[in-house]
């Protein structure tokens, strides 16, 4: 839970001291790009620790899972892929002034890579977890974020929502099933 708070604190403290940000306009990557002013710290706190610290804990849970099927350990594996490509946004940063750069084409790839994954590990965590009585609310919560972040960001497409306000939806759809499997994990102990 203190990787998520950690995220959504970065975005929103650096945000707010960035002058001309706006949460509703800019994409989260802007405020660690290159040449913005803490760049550097919005990128370890906003993307590296929390996108590690969510790795360990899909790590964790496919340990857990060790007994269950194929798929679903293949499902927890996307989560922790999925937490790695977040950290991954803050190594390779977006140069506003070349958004076809390298390290601004990898950043992209990396957003892509974290929904995608995501999305397919839910799924596939949440076929297990619908068949087990104790963890249907699991399943319940990891469905809906993950079709959550497909709705939100396909419709960022559409005009009906900013691009930064769906991917800021999508994010805090991301960190809620995280919140869920961990709290799922501490009810366990």
């Amino acid at each position: 839970m203190a990787a998520g708070l950690c995220c959504l604190a970065s975005l929103y403290g650096f945000g707010a001291v960035l002058d001309g940000y706006s949460q509703r306009l800019h994409p989260p990557g802007l405020l660690g790009a290159r040449g913005i002013e803490l760049a550097a710290a919005f990128n370890l706190l906003g993307f590296a620790l929390p996108g590690l610290a969510l790795a360990w804990v899909g790590w964790r849970l496919r340990e857990r899972l060790a007994q269950r099927s194929r798929a679903t350990r293949i499902g927890a594996w996307m989560w922790s892929v999925s937490a790695l490509a977040w950290a991954a946004q803050g190594a390779f940063v977006l140069d506003p002034a070349n958004l076809d750069a390298q390290s601004s084409r990898l950043h992209a790839a990396m957003w892509l890579l974290w929904a995608l994954a995501f999305v397919a590990g839910a799924l596939l965590v949440g076929l297990d977890a619908i068949r087990r009585p104790g963890e249907r609310g699991l399943a319940l919560i990891a469905w809906l974020a993950a079709a959550a972040m497909v709705i939100v960001l396909r419709d960022g497409q559409f005009g009906l929502m900013s691009g930064p306000v769906a991917q800021r939806l999508a994010l805090c759809a991301w960190l809620a099933a995280y919140v869920a499997m961990m709290w799922r994990e501490h009810g366990q102990r």
